[in-house]
């Protein structure tokens, strides 16, 4: 391994061949329509991401990440959809002149719709309000349930798919939302 040096916002940083440790990669599906990517940055190297549709499929570049001082160690990929399930890794570059260094890939992060709690059903009781039933999801360390005039919110544990709207009134209509909050992703995953 040999060792060159370029500067970054006039920061000099060694880049060596990348015998750099393999980037790890974590990937959530916060909607049908958005999925959360998230790896631990290494000083002086870009991140590139990569997509495909099936594991072993190709997979197109979607991103770099462009090193700085303040680079996010997270992405949000705005260009998925339905319920299909996307495959994503990555690998960190340097260029030095014309000759751009590459690190080993990530493992394969799949990111399907499996966590994104859905409502089953709302039903209204005389006694207990409406009754908000949703699908369980993988990925809930805790469930927070909102009436979307605002008016409303409940944090639920896992384990538990139900809960109700007391403060509903008969006759009217409320819509409502179910997220999946998980500590380790730092972000909820919402029903669409």
């Amino acid at each position: 391994s040999y060792q060159v040096s370029f500067k970054v916002k006039d920061t000099t940083v060694n880049v060596s061949k990348l015998k750099a440790t393999k980037p790890k990669l974590e990937a959530y599906r916060f909607t049908r329509k958005l999925t959360i990517l998230s790896w631990k940055n290494q000083t002086g190297y870009n991140v590139k991401i990569y997509r495909a549709a099936k594991k072993n499929g190709k997979y197109k570049l979607i991103k770099t990440v462009k090193y700085s001082k303040d680079m996010p160690d997270s992405w949000n990929d705005e260009g998925v959809s339905g319920k299909k399930t996307y495959y994503y890794k990555i690998r960190y570059s340097a260029k030095k002149g014309k000759k751009t260094y590459y690190s080993k890939y990530s493992k394969i992060a799949a990111a399907d719709t499996k966590g994104i709690p859905e409502i089953k059903s709302l039903t209204y009781d005389k006694s207990k309000g409406v009754k908000i039933t949703w699908t369980e999801s993988s990925f809930a360390d805790v469930y927070y349930v909102f009436r979307m005039d605002g008016d409303w919110f409940k944090e639920v544990k896992p384990g538990k798919t139900t809960v109700y709207d007391k403060t509903a009134e008969k006759g009217k209509t409320y819509h409502y939302e179910v997220k999946a909050y998980n500590n380790k992703a730092q972000n909820g995953k919402a029903s669409q």
